[in-house]
C-alpha cells in the first residue's frame, strides 16, 4: 500500500527507512525525528557508491539488505520510479511525498519559471543539485563558460548550505539559494532529459531515470577536472579551472594555530575508516604535542574520542582551519574547498577508483596535499604514513 507522506501514520515499533540521500531525505529525517519516529537508516540503489556509508549519522543500506516488511519513505523527486521498483521487489509499506512538485515553465527553448520564480532570458541559470565539490567545480568553470558560450550573465542556483561557494566567484552575477528550487529543477531536468536551454544549464552529469549516468566514451579514465569541463560544462580542453579566484568571506570566530591538527573522519560517498584507527591517530598526535580537533557537520556526527569538536558553515570552517598545521581527512567535497583555499591536507582514499579520478592534484600542482591509499594498508600502516608526511610541532 502506498500513502502520501503527509497522511503518514507509522507503526513506531516497525523498522523505518528513508529511500534517498538528498535534500528531501535530510528534511524528512529531521521532521520524523522531531515526531519521535526512529529511523533505522537510509536506502540507495545497490549499484551506487552510497550503501555502506553514512548520512546524517545513519547507515545507508542497499535495497537488497532491507527486510520486505519494513516501512519505506520515498524521499525523492523520482518517487514514481522508486515506488514501482519497491513494489516489484515485494515491499508493501511504501510512503511517498510528492506534495511539493511544481511545474517548470518552458517556452521557445527558454526556462521561464518554476513556481513563484520567474526567470529572464538575458541570464543563464545554472542549477547545482549535488555535493559541495560538484557545486565548486561548476562555479569554477563559469567564467570560461560565459566566454566560450557568449553568455552575458549567469545565475547560480544552489542549496542554501552552498551559497558561500557560488558567492566566492566574482564571475557569477547572481546567486539563488533555495533547496526546494534546486530539487525541483533537478527532478525536472532528469525526467525530461533537459540538460541545456538557451538560458539554462544542468550543473551535473547527465543521467537517466534509473540514475545511471550518461557519459562519453572513456570518461571514467579522465580526471575530475576534465570530466566537469567536458561532460558537464561542454567546454573545450583549453578552458581553465579558475580555482585561484575563489575567495570566501572571513569570519571572526577565532582560528587554530600551527600547533593544531584537524581530523575529518566523515564522508557521504566513500567507505569509512574504523573509529579505532582515528582514536589511535588522535592519541599519537597528542603524544607528539599537537592539539587535535574533529570537524563535525552537526549533532549527528561525534568528535573522535579525546578531541575537541569544531563545526560551522563553510566560511566558518575555512576561517577556523586557515592556519592549522594540517587537516587529515577522508576524501570528501569539503577537501576540494580546503584545497581551493590552500589549506594543507593529508587525504585518505578508501577506494582506488576515487583515487584515480579525484586526486586533488588535478586542480593544480600548487595544492599542498599528500595522498594515502588506505585500501592497501592496515590501521597501523595508515598512521605511520600520516606521520611520514607530518612534521613535529
Amino acid at each position: 500500500m502506498t500513502e502520501r507522506l503527509y497522511n503518514l501514520s507509522i507503526d513506531r515499533t516497525a523498522e523505518v527507512y528513508i529511500y534517498g540521500t538528498g535534500i528531501k531525505a535530510g528534511k524528512i529525517f529531521f521532521e520524523l525525528r522531531d515526531e519521535n519516529i526512529p529511523i533505522r537508516g537510509f536506502i540507495d540503489r545497490d549499484e551506487s557508491e552510497r550503501p555502506g556509508t553514512f548520512f546524517w549519522g545513519k547507515k545507508v543500506y542497499s535495497l537488497s539488505e532491507v527486510n520486505r516488511s519494513a516501512s519505506i519513505i520515498v524521499a525523492s523527486g523520482f518517487w514514481k520510479e522508486i515506488e514501482n521498483r519497491l513494489l516489484q521487489n515485494g515491499f508493501e509499506n511504501i510512503y511517498v511525498d510528492n506534495s511539493h512538485m511544481e511545474k517548470v515553465q518552458v517556452s521557445d527553448a527558454f526556462l521561464d519559471g518554476v513556481g513563484d520564480y520567474q526567470f529572464d532570458r538575458d541570464s543563464t541559470y545554472v542549477v547545482c543539485p549535488y555535493g559541495l565539490g560538484d557545486t565548486l567545480y561548476v562555479c569554477a568553470f563559469l567564467r570560461e563558460y560565459k566566454k566560450e558560450k557568449n553568455k552575458d550573465r549567469v545565475c547560480a542556483i544552489v542549496k542554501r548550505s552552498h551559497g558561500d561557494i557560488a558567492k566566492g566567484f566574482g564571475c557569477i552575477d547572481d546567486v539563488i539559494c533555495d533547496d526546494n528550487l534546486v530539487e525541483q529543477l533537478n527532478s525536472w531536468a532528469v525526467r525530461t532529459e533537459t540538460w541545456e536551454l538557451k538560458n539554462f544549464l544542468y550543473g551535473h552529469f547527465k543521467k537517466k531515470l534509473d540514475m545511471n549516468f550518461i557519459r562519453g566514451d572513456n570518461v571514467i579514465l579522465d580526471s575530475m577536472v576534465t570530466q566537469y569541463r567536458r561532460e558537464v560544462m561542454g567546454l573545450s580542453e583549453h578552458s581553465n579551472l579558475l580555482w585561484e579566484e575563489f575567495s570566501l568571506p572571513q569570519c571572526d570566530d577565532g582560528g587554530l594555530d600551527l600547533n593544531s591538527v584537524v581530523l575529518m573522519p566523515y564522508a557521504n560517498s566513500i567507505r569509512m575508516l574504523t573509529s579505532i584507527m582515528w582514536e589511535e591517530l588522535a592519541k599519537n598526535l597528542q603524544e607528539q604535542g599537537y592539539l587535535v580537533y574533529t570537524n563535525i557537520k552537526g549533532e549527528e556526527e561525534i568528535p573522535i574520542e579525546g578531541t575537541q569538536a569544531i563545526t560551522g558553515d563553510i566560511s566558518q570552517i575555512v576561517s577556523i582551519m586557515k592556519k592549522c598545521k594540517m587537516v587529515i581527512s577522508l576524501r570528501s567535497g569539503l577537501c576540494d574547498i580546503l584545497a581551493f583555499c590552500r589549506i594543507p591536507m593529508i587525504v585518505l582514499y578508501t577506494d582506488p577508483n576515487m583515487y584515480r579520478e579525484w586526486d586533488l592534484k588535478f586542480i593544480s600542482d600548487e595544492i599542498d596535499v599528500k595522498n594515502i591509499k588506505t585500501y592497501e594498508l592496515d590501521d597501523r600502516a595508515i598512521i605511520d604514513q600520516v606521520f611520514m608526511y607530518l612534521p613535529k610541532p
